[in-house]
Order: structure tokens, then C-alpha cells, then sequence
């Protein structure tokens, strides 16, 4: 049964893998003690909407993350936020650096509004549910259920250990193991037995079928 099969890859998953992913637990805890967290899982987010490559040019140089850190762009004056934006995301080869750059824009202004970051952070501390964090975090521009989910998985965060984003190369695996990808509730139910089963946590199994989609495709 495939479903099994992929059950006891899990289980047995290279060391390698073990520590990837503790790796990324420890840098998504670090990640949630900074003030800018919001801004920070917000670039991140549109950096991999659509291809995770801008997330290499983006995020990990640090002289064209600097560029579009927050404390950076509150200092540029009105519209020209939008073009400077747009310049570093095209420096990054981010997909569709027009648009992201617009959204990622008003999304500044919303911050801004909200008394920066670091506030906003304490203000999403106050709800005590995983449903609540969601709802807040799609306040912001352009940002669904998936990435409003995702944010929070990036850092590890304790309310959402128990949930899992459902992307392209998750959908893969789901179609490969004969399950059907257009009823996002079920999908997740069946995800959370196979984490159940395999000994993970919802936020373990994503990250691991995210990043090692093809190997786990080759073991069902």
C-alpha cells in the first residue's frame, strides 16, 4: 500500500534529513524572537510564491535582504518605496517583481499604520488560537489561508505545530498516492494520519515532503 510505504520511509528517514530538520526548527524559534518577524515571513512569502528560487537571491544575501529590511525602507520617501522594491526583487530574481513589489508595498504602509512590526508582533500574541493567528495575518495584502499558515510553520510556532500547508510539490505526493488534491479538509486529515503514524508532527511532515519531495515520491 503506498500509503504505508511512505509511512515507513518516514519512519526511517535518513540522519541527514533528522537533522535538517531540527536545523530548521532552531532557525524558526530564532526566527519568531525577532521584533521584525511579520515583515520578515511576509518577503519570505512572496519571495517563494510561485518559484522558492527567489528565496536563495532574497533572503539569504544579505545585501539584497538589507535592502528591503524594514528599518531600510520606512526611510524612503512615498511612491518611490514602490520602484526600490521592485528593483531589489528583479536583483533577486523573484517572480513577477512588478506586482509583489505593490503588495509588498501597501503592506509596509499597513505595518506602518499599526505602529511597526515589533507591535504588531505583541497584537498577534494576544490571540490564543491557531484560527485567530490565521485571521489575523490575512489582514495583510495579498496573504491567503495557505501563506497565512505558512508564516507561522516558518517559526516553529507552537500553535501550529499541528498544521501543514498544502503546495504544488505536497499535491504531488498527495496525487501520487491516489488522493484527491481539490478537497483541501480531507487532504489534511489524510496528511495528519500519515504524521500520526510516521511519528511527526503536522509542521515536521510538511517541511520534510516540501523539501525532499522527490525522494519521498520514490519511495510510493
Amino acid at each position: 500500500m503506498k500509503k504505508q510505504r511512505l509511512i515507513n520511509a518516514l519512519k526511517k528517514m535518513p540522519q541527514e534529513q533528522r537533522d535538517w530538520l531540527e536545523k530548521t526548527k532552531l532557525e524558526g524559534i530564532k526566527l519568531f524572537k525577532k521584533d521584525n518577524f511579520l515583515w520578515y515571513v511576509l518577503l519570505q512569502s512572496f519571495a517563494t510564491m510561485g518559484n522558492s528560487r527567489g528565496r536563495e537571491w532574497l533572503m539569504k544575501d544579505k545585501n539584497n535582504y538589507q535592502k528591503v529590511s524594514y528599518d531600510n525602507l520606512i526611510h524612503i520617501p512615498g511612491e518611490k518605496v514602490f520602484s526600490h522594491i521592485e528593483n531589489v526583487l528583479r536583483e533577486s530574481k523573484v517572480r513577477m517583481p512588478q506586482k509583489k513589489a505593490i503588495w509588498l508595498g501597501k503592506n509596509l504602509e499597513f505595518i506602518k499604520k499599526m505602529w511597526g512590526p515589533k507591535i504588531m508582533k505583541e497584537i498577534a500574541g494576544y490571540y490564543k488560537s491557531a484560527e485567530c493567528k490565521i485571521l489575523f495575518t490575512k489582514q495583510f495584502y495579498w496573504i491567503w489561508d495557505k501563506y497565512a499558515r505558512n508564516m507561522w510553520m516558518d517559526a516553529y510556532h507552537p500553535d501550529f505545530h499541528n498544521n501543514i500547508a498544502v503546495d504544488v510539490r505536497i499535491k504531488k505526493i498527495l496525487e501520487r498516492l491516489g488522493q484527491s488534491i481539490k478537497q483541501y479538509d480531507k487532504s489534511e486529515k489524510f496528511l495528519l494520519d500519515i504524521a500520526h503514524k510516521a511519528g511527526l508532527n503536522w509542521r515536521e511532515l510538511d517541511r520534510l515532503l516540501y523539501q525532499y519531495t522527490e525522494y519521498y515520491i520514490s519511495k510510493v
